[in-house]
Order: structure tokens, then sequence, then C-alpha cells
């Protein structure tokens, strides 16, 4: 039990101090004294410190000790260490335990070793389920050049409600010349309150040659004294016009 006499706590002010030494033996005897939760801070002490089979071995412990994020912090450093096998197999087993979201860590390992189409499958057969986000397969399937999948994904991102992956798919439909799907993505945002928005919608503006909406849209700003939104679409405009051939 985690009290003000914490000996996870009193650990870490001892690694601050350079006492790396003194903290491990803290930690240790935190754990005979039944704070097994300085498992956990052990691991990572090991981890940090480079020695690794000590790291993993403490990893297994808190994961005996059924620590919650045990065995995601054992699967990242397995990965990190070149043991893809054992890191896949703790990945599939937080899934299982803990519900799909753990395979965001999954499909990154395995897209490192260069199996994008394995990160791909695992990631779309747990989409809908759960609080799985869209936006990493995106990011995936664009990182990969797979750009018009990628955008499939990142408006369906969109229409779920993740609305922080606009900015993404604003930039891949700008890129790709669908602008006036881009230009409707950008209103939506502005009408949601995104102030960020107005560079993008100055650019698309300027890369449309709709100008005339533009100096409408200019002042409407400066008659509302919304000086930064101004400011931004001012930029987007400028962007647009010198360099057409970039997004937003």
């Amino acid at each position: 039990m985690i009290s003000g006499d914490d000996p996870l706590d009193h650990a870490d002010l001892l690694v601050e101090q350079g006492r790396v030494d003194e903290a491990e033996a803290t930690l240790r005897a935190g754990i005979a004294g039944g704070h097994v939760h300085c498992w956990l801070g052990l691991a990572m002490l090991y981890r940090d410190l480079g020695r690794h089979d000590e790291a993993v071995a403490a990893w297994r412990h808190g994961i005996d000790a059924g620590l919650t994020g045990t065995r995601e912090g054992l699967a990242l450093l397995l990965g990190k260490l070149g043991r893809v096998e054992e890191a896949i197999a703790e990945h599939r087993t937080v899934i299982a335990d803990d519900g799909p979201a753990g395979v965001i860590c999954l499909a990154r390992l395995l897209a490192d070793q260069g199996r994008v189409d394995e990160a791909v499958a695992e990631y779309r057969a747990v989409l809908g389920h759960g609080s799985v986000a869209y936006w990493p397969l995106g990011e995936l399937l664009e990182q990969d050049g797979r750009v018009e999948e990628a955008l499939q994904v990142y408006r369906a991102a969109v229409t779920a409600g993740e609305t922080e992956t606009r900015p993404r798919l604003v930039r891949l439909l700008t890129g790709r010349g669908h602008l006036d799907e881009a230009l409707r993505q950008t209103r939506t945002a502005i009408a949601a309150g995104e102030l960020s928005a107005y560079a993008a919608l100055g650019y698309l503006l300027a890369r449309t040659d709709r100008l005339d909406e533009a100096g409408d849209e200019m002042d409407r700003l400066a008659a509302a004294g919304n000086w930064l939104a101004l400011a931004k679409l001012s930029g987007g405009l400028s962007r647009g016009d010198q360099a057409p051939a970039s997004g937003p």
C-alpha cells in the first residue's frame, strides 16, 4: 500500500541525488516489507541503468504480483532488446487480458521490424472495438507510403469523432489535390472553434483562387476583432501564394 512513507517515493529521491545503490536497496527492502509495487520502480531503475536481464526479471515479478502496466513495460523492453517474438507474445497477452487498445504497441513493433502488413492486419482486426483509435492505423499506412488507404482511415477517424486527426486529413487531402474536400474539412474545424485551422483556410483559398472569399473572411475577422485568427489566415494566404506545391 502506498503511503507518505512509500519506499518507491524515497527511492526516486535517492536516484535524483545519484545515490543509485541506496535506491536499489530501498526498493528491495520495500518489496521484502510487502510493498510489492516497488517491483515497478526496481524494473525501471534496472532498465535505465542498462541492467536489462535484471530489469526483465523485475518486470516478471511485477506481473506475478498483478501490478498494472508491468506486462506492457516488459513487452516494450523486450522489443528494444531485439527479443521480438517474446515481445510480441507479451503484447498479445496484454491485448487478451486488458482489451484491444494495446494493439498500438504491437502494431508499432511489427512495423519497426518491417512487418507492416502484419501490423496493419492486427490493427484492422480490432478497429471498432473498445477505445481503439483510428489515427494510428492511418499514420502507419501513411509512413508505408499507402496514402490513399491512410486517407480512408483518417476520414473514418474524423467521422468517429477523432477531431484531432483532422489536420492530418487536411494535409493529405491537400497533398493529393483534393482541395475542395480539404476546404470543407477546414471550414468544419473552424466552425468547431479550432483557431489553428485559419492558416489552412488561407492556404487553401489561395490555392483555389478564391481570393474574394479570402477578402470577405478577412473583413469579417477584422470586424470581430479576432486579430489572431486574422494573422493565421493572412499567413496561410501568403504561403499559398508563394509555395503552391507545399501543404498548409
